[in-house]
This record gives structure tokens, sequence and C-alpha cells, in this order.
């Protein structure tokens, strides 16, 4: 049982995860989000929002389906980090917001590279579009836009 309650869950993709201090600068995967999702979860929780970042533990598969889903249980968001290769693991937790009527805001680089299975889930209720040059005042946009959707 969790023992924090979350506003937000941020998703996203990162290979080796957990191995040897992999989490910063993993190479296995076309990019390595993980600075970016900490980026954001930082400047979210300046704001006073509880932000759940998967991958910052070792943990069993079995613990970490089960700790994993019963904090998105209690988040009333999740951010969609997408600029990476495909995860079997974002699909399922996507699906999971969608059962559980949890809105989804996607923050990509590109929204083409989104599944269309992904791109039409009927929770997405924003898409954020970022490059390299404009990541910063995108992600004030996203801390903004959190603002406004959860107060």
């Amino acid at each position: 049982m969790i023992q924090k309650k979350y506003d937000i869950y941020i998703l996203y993709k990162m290979s080796g995860n957990g191995k040897n201090g992999a989490k910063e600068n993993d190479t296995n995967s076309e990019m390595n989000v993980f600075p970016l999702a900490k980026k954001i979860s930082e400047q979210l929780t300046k704001h006073k929002f509880n932000v759940f970042l998967p991958h910052l533990d070792e943990d069993s598969a079995d613990n970490i389906y089960r700790r994993d889903l019963e904090v998105l249980e209690s988040c009333r968001l999740m951010i969609f980090l997408h600029d990476n290769d495909a995860s079997d693991g974002r699909g399922v937790e996507a699906q999971f917001c969608v059962q559980n009527k949890i809105p989804i805001t996607i923050f990509s680089s590109n929204i083409n590279s989104l599944s269309p299975m992904i791109r039409g889930m009927p929770v997405i209720s924003e898409q954020i579009i970022y490059t390299q040059q404009n990541v910063d005042l995108q992600i004030n946009n996203l801390v903004t836009l959190v603002q406004s959707m959860l107060g």
C-alpha cells in the first residue's frame, strides 16, 4: 500500500532502468528522457504538486506492477512524456487511465511518433509539443495547464 497520495504520474520509457545508475546515462533508448521527466517533476513540485516518477528504485516486477498501478489510481493526471521507442508498460498504464477516467496530457517533440491507439484515447486532455529550443517555455506552459486543471 502506498504511503503518499500523488497528484501527477509522469509516464516515460527508460531502458536499463535501475542498473548501475543508468537512469541519467541511458544509451539504450533513442532519446534519454529521464532528465526531462525529472525537470518537469521538479517544476511541478515547486508548485506544490506531488509527482510520482516511476523507475527511481529497483523492485521485483510483481511489486512494480502493483505499486505503479496503485499510485496511478490515486493520481488526478498523467503526463505522458513520449520521445523515444515504444514500451508495452506505457500502453498498460495509459489503458489504466482510460478505464479509470484519469486525464492524460501528452508532452512530446513529435506527436506523430505516438501510436494512433494512444492518440485516440478518450482521456487525452491536452497535447503540448516542444522543440529543444522552446522546451523550458513549454514546461512552464505545462505547469500553467496543470494548475488550471488541478488547482
